[in-house]
């Protein structure tokens, strides 16, 4: 009996301690740069992805991405690049680090294929 209620007593300080101090943490990859310090992505990009031709504008003030093909999305943005994710959908349709952004092009993935979007000008 005795070592019953000294086990009691552990177990249930043990789940007090670790509710206190057992946390979960923020993930630092999910926090995106400061604006400033990103390169300006903005504006309309040519994607040419399976004998087609998709216009995905990114608007600054909006904080969206309009694809040509009809749906509109906020801009998700994480510590190394943009995510295009359907609100109703779990799985990723684009995502382009900021890493690979150049002046006219910009490299990254589209429905799990690797994909080049031109600037359009």
């Amino acid at each position: 009996m005795r070592y019953q209620i000294n086990f009691g007593l552990i177990l249930g300080l043990s789940l007090l301690l670790c509710l206190g101090f057992c946390k979960k943490a923020d993930n630092p990859a999910d926090i995106p740069p400061a604006e400033e310090s990103l390169p300006n992505f903005y504006g309309d990009w040519i994607l040419e992805w399976e004998d087609t031709e998709l216009l995905l504008s990114f608007s600054k003030e909006e904080k969206t991405v309009t694809v040509s093909n009809g749906f509109s999305e906020p801009l998700v943005l994480d510590s190394k690049g943009l995510r295009i994710q359907p609100r109703d959908e779990e799985r990723l349709l684009g995502y382009f680090l900021f890493a690979d952004l150049k002046e006219k092009t910009w490299i990254g993935t589209w429905d799990e294929r690797i994909v080049r979007l031109r600037r359009k000008y």
